[in-house]
């Protein structure tokens, strides 16, 4: 049997060659895993920071627009105060008067309006204030011409028409409404630009780190299926070496099977020549005594 070790003992330096794969997760998996949790958090973080900045640009916008229809509304406001008093000196009824009334009562509440809302244009102020000095300078002329016309009658009012008062007043409030509009569309287009920036910043860093993630991911699952195959290799060289160490150890078992009936089988040829050998032995010592013995009876 040591004779059979020693002619090939190859099968038994492959098994202590061949090494189990480690059962220690690869420090790379880890620290990939962590920094793709970064970059999501991250985006996260960022995507968050860019919704605030985009919820604040249209917070203005909306803020822009409300300012728009609060002078437009307060220019129809006037505007129609001043129709309805036309309507009351052509046809003598007060109920063409309730636009005037209107106005009066609102007014005060438009502009307390816009001044909250021109918080952040403190360059509008200034028209602000022109605005409705000319607006309640314009009430103070319509109700002049009501009272004028009430105690004169539509003579009056015709000759107060010809010395042009309040025509001029109109004009400029127009102007002055035109003027704050086109302000506030300015700033409105601007706010849209600045909003259409914000937004693209946030898509273009939002998909910048999702390519990063999408990148690390790719070597996360190539450095996996790498390992998951070389696991594989290994598994197959250790099966393809179990089978060729069950045969070697089925060969070497059939040969100590021969080996053992064939030293079987010479003790028993050893012990029957060796019987044989002590059987003549026997035979040749008991004849020569016979002889001793016959040979004495002579004598």
């Amino acid at each position: 049997m040591l004779n059979i070790l020693r002619k090939n003992p190859l099968g038994f330096l492959k098994a202590s060659a061949a090494q189990p794969p480690s059962r220690v997760l690869p420090v790379y998996i880890p620290i990939l895993f962590v920094t793709c949790v970064v970059i999501l958090l991250a985006n996260a973080f960022s995507l968050s920071q860019r919704l605030q900045a985009l919820k604040q640009t249209n917070n203005r916008m909306m803020q822009t627009s409300r300012v728009i229809d609060r002078l437009q509304y307060v220019n129809v406001l006037i505007v129609d105060a001043e129709s309805s008093t036309r309507g009351y000196f052509l046809s003598d009824k007060k109920i063409y008067l309730g636009p005037l009334k209107t106005a009066k009562e609102g007014l005060g509440k438009e502009f307390a309006a816009l001044e909250d809302l021109l918080g952040e244009y403190p360059q509008q102020f200034k028209n602000l204030a022109q605005l409705r000095a000319l607006f309640t300078q314009k009430m103070t002329l319509l109700e002049q011409a009501v009272t004028v016309f009430e105690s004169g009658g539509l003579k009056e009012i015709v000759l107060l028409a010809r010395l042009g008062e309040g025509r001029d007043t109109m004009d400029e409030i127009r102007l002055l409404t035109v003027i704050m509009v086109q302000e506030a569309y300015e700033s409105q287009l601007a706010r849209d630009a600045n909003y259409y920036n914000e937004y693209r910043n946030a898509v273009l860093v939002g998909m910048l780190i999702n390519a990063v993630a999408i990148l690390m991911l790719i070597l996360l699952y190539r450095l996996n299926r790498r390992n998951f195959f070389n696991r594989l290799r290994v598994e197959d060289a250790l099966q393809n070496l179990n089978e060729s160490l069950e045969t070697q150890v089925s060969a070497r078992t059939a040969q100590l099977s021969i080996l053992s009936r064939h030293l079987i089988s010479v003790a028993e040829e050893e012990k029957a020549r060796l019987a044989r050998e002590l059987h003549r032995e026997v035979a040749t010592g008991k004849q020569g005594s016979e002889r001793q013995a016959h040979f004495a009876l002579l004598a």
